[in-house]
């Protein structure tokens, strides 16, 4: 999708208006309509008229809808997170939606683990880097309202793209190599460079397709999406972080103004939030 719009915008888009802009230039500013009401005359430079226009319109519509495509793909129903370089309580996320004032703004929230990682497929030894690591369990999906996966321990999905860059298929084993959280930086003397990952040995239960919500991302991008989706207890067993997350996911109330809802998610989680958080 991405490369439709580059090379729409390139070879359609630019060859397009610099054609229109010389033929401008050539009869003294004339717009496009008049240029073809002098060539055609009357009744079909109207008619060309309309029709360059028309097209342009059709044009303009399927880039919005491709646009709009590739967001619900990436965020599905993602409207705000609350996100931390350090772990909270994971019932901080229930503790919100029990507050009162939740609701007036909010209609649903999932917490889950967000992760960088280097992802190696086990047999062949293919690897790729800058691979999104998501901790998830049933909520993630019931927020987004797409069919649950319902994981094995040992179980992960994977996006399209991870799939075909470490060319896997469905049942084959991958290795998972994630960084553990850290309050000491890792270019410290005192950090621990023997201990700063974990490595999961995972099946691939399944190569999760975008309308799956196989491309999900937090990231402004719009290239492929590297994704692995792992159980959300086992991340938080390896990681060694308890019952706790990094994030969490909020979608606002249906006609809900936008205005201000930063701030009230702020303070709501300055609220709730307990000392250990």
């Amino acid at each position: 999708g991405f490369l439709w719009l580059v090379i729409g915008a390139v070879l359609a888009g630019a060859v397009q208006d610099f054609v229109i802009l010389v033929a401008s230039m050539r009869r003294n500013g004339r717009s496009l309509p008049e240029i073809a009401h002098d060539e055609l005359g009357s009744i079909t430079g109207t008619a060309t008229a309309v029709a360059v226009l028309g097209g342009a319109l059709l044009v303009g519509h399927s880039v919005r809808g491709s646009l709009a495509d590739l967001v619900n793909n990436r965020l599905g129903k993602t409207d705000w997170m609350v996100a931390s370089p350090r772990f909270f309580r994971e019932a901080l996320a229930a503790d919100l939606a029990a507050r009162p004032a939740f609701h007036d703004a909010f209609a649903s929230q999932a917490p889950l683990i967000v992760a960088d990682a280097v992802v190696m497929e086990q047999a062949s030894g293919r690897r790729a880097g800058g691979v999104k690591v998501y901790g998830v369990d049933e909520r993630f999906w019931r927020f987004h309202g797409v069919a649950s996966a319902s994981l094995g321990d040992r179980e992960a999905l994977l996006s399209p793209a991870l799939a075909r860059e470490l060319n896997v298929s469905t049942g084959a084993a991958v290795l998972v190599r994630v960084q553990r959280p850290s309050d000491i930086p890792l270019d410290s003397l005192h950090a621990r460079k023997d201990e700063v990952g974990r490595t999961l040995r995972l099946i691939t239960r399944e190569i999760r397709p975008a309308s799956g919500l196989g491309e999900f991302s937090l990231d402004a991008q719009q290239g492929d999406v590297y994704a692995v989706f792992v159980p959300l207890a086992r991340l938080q067993t390896e990681l060694e972080v308890g019952h706790r997350v990094n994030t969490i996911l909020l979608e606002s109330s249906p006609g809900h103004r936008t205005t201000g809802l930063a701030e009230r998610a702020r303070d709501m989680v300055r609220e709730a939030a307990a000392p250990d958080d």
